[in-house]
Parts: structure tokens; sequence; C-alpha cells
């Protein structure tokens, strides 16, 4: 049997997750239930085209800060809203929201259109080439390709770059036929769409980080794949899937932050 590099350096990218959950499935029974009271919310199209941008530019916002972009809110609501424009010396704090905006922008055009996700990894490379789209980039780097480099973020040590693509094509296989067809089957009910969801568009996240595929933005990248999952899965309201990232942003120095516990340099 041919081994691969990554099963000695990084033993933990098994794609395998056994489901022991305890007290998660009570928390997973709340977040569906706020999820669904959002969902069933009526509201003016009016009021709801202002807070889908809103939760746009804080989501964007978020994505970015956690890298250390330091926008503020209003800012970047503003930028959004093509009401200001930085001066040169800040033009990459205005660039990097607006490309993580594109590509919220498109993953929520693509749920609005259709329900379904079959994730590849075409997919996840465009992902990566549109956040890093005219930013000045290290030499390795290149958008939308795997890095050729061993990447080594703090402490982390990433997959071997001879191992990515195989690793990649793994997890597009492995979310797609274990977690996404019975989330987008007609026989799933709600409460379990949101079940396949959640794990769905954690582990995708979790994965990501750990392979490291791209020479930079994986952060970025690994949080519009949960993002888009969230969107495709038709029981989590948009508001809810766009703000994961602030909620990351806000508690990833907390001692029991899931960034922290990984490692929170392995997530930008």
């Amino acid at each position: 049997m041919t081994h691969r590099a990554y099963e000695q350096q990084c033993p933990w990218i098994d794609f395998a997750f056994p489901v022991e959950l305890g007290s998660l499935w009570l928390k997973l029974g709340e977040a569906f239930s706020k999820c669904q009271h959002l969902a069933g919310s009526p509201l003016p199209p009016a009021v709801a085209k202002d807070l889908a941008g809103i939760f746009l530019a804080k989501g964007a916002l978020a994505t970015t800060a956690i890298e250390g972009n330091t926008l503020s809110e209003e800012q970047a609501k503003a930028i959004l809203a093509q009401q200001l424009h930085l001066p040169p010396s800040q033009q990459y704090l205005e660039q990097e929201l607006h490309n993580v905006a594109a590509a919220l922008t498109d993953i929520d055009h693509s749920a609005v259109s259709a329900n379904t996700l079959h994730l590849t990894p075409e997919w996840i490379k465009e992902q990566n080439r549109i956040i890093l789209r005219d930013l000045e980039l290290e030499d390795h780097v290149i958008p939308g390709e795997y890095t050729e480099t061993q990447l080594v973020v703090g402490d982390y040590r990433a997959a071997p770059p001879e191992d990515v693509d195989y690793l990649v094509d793994r997890l597009c296989d492995w979310l797609n036929h274990e977690w996404l067809a019975p989330m987008h089957d007609e026989s799933t009910g709600p409460d379990m769409k949101f079940v396949y969801a959640f794990f769905a568009a954690t582990l995708a996240h979790l994965y990501i980080a750990w392979i490291h595929p791209f020479g930079d933005g994986n952060g970025r990248t690994a949080r519009l794949l949960e993002c888009s999952i969230l969107a495709h899965c038709g029981v989590v309201p948009w508001v809810s899937s766009n703000v994961l990232s602030d909620f990351y942003n806000r508690t990833r120095s907390k001692p029991e932050s899931v960034e922290v516990i990984l490692g929170s340099s392995v997530w930008e």
C-alpha cells in the first residue's frame, strides 16, 4: 500500500467524524429554533434589503478583521455603499473588503437561485481567487492555485504541498456524499437538514484550515465555504449564515474559542 506524506505529518486529516454529541444535540436544537424564528419573521422589502446590506458589511468586515483589517463597521458600510473611498495608503483595506463582499454576494445569489450545492475543487479555488484579487501578495502566492510551498503557520505545519490536490479532492467527495447529499435529500426533514448542514459547514471550515491548500487566504476561503453550505441548506436564513465570521472575530481571544483551541493563526 502506498503511503502519502500527510499521513505521518498530519494524521488527524482522516475524513472521519464519530457523531457522539451529548449536550451538543440540545444546542443544535436551540440554534435550529432560532434560525426558524428568523426565517419566519415577516419584513417589509425595504427593511429586508437594508438588513441584508448591514449583515453583508458585518460579515465581510469580520472575516477580514480576523486577519488584521482595521476598518470600522461604519467605514465598511460606507465603502460597500460607494459612499467612501480610502486614500491610496489604505486602498488594500478597501480591496480586501470588496473582494470578500463580492464572494458573499455570489454565494447569496447562488443559494437563492438553487438550494443545492455540489462542492468541487474548482469552486474552492475560485473563492480563493476572488478574495485575493488585486491584493499585494508574496511571490509564492498565486490566487486560486494550490501552494507549492510547505506552509508553517505559527506552530502548525500544514499538509505537504504534494498532497494538497489529493486532499482537497477527498474533502469534496467526503462532504458531498456523507453530508451534503443527505442534506439535499427530499426525504430529510428541516431539523436534520440543519444538523447535516452544521456538520458539513464546520468540518469543511476545519479541514481547509488543516490542509491549508493555498499560499494565502485559507481562513477567508474556509469561512466562505462554511457560509455557502449553510446558505444552500434551505433552513438557515442568510442573516445567520453570513455573520458567523463576526462571531469568530468577537470571540477568538476567549479561552473557549474554537480558533484559540485549534490555533488562531491557522484560521487566518
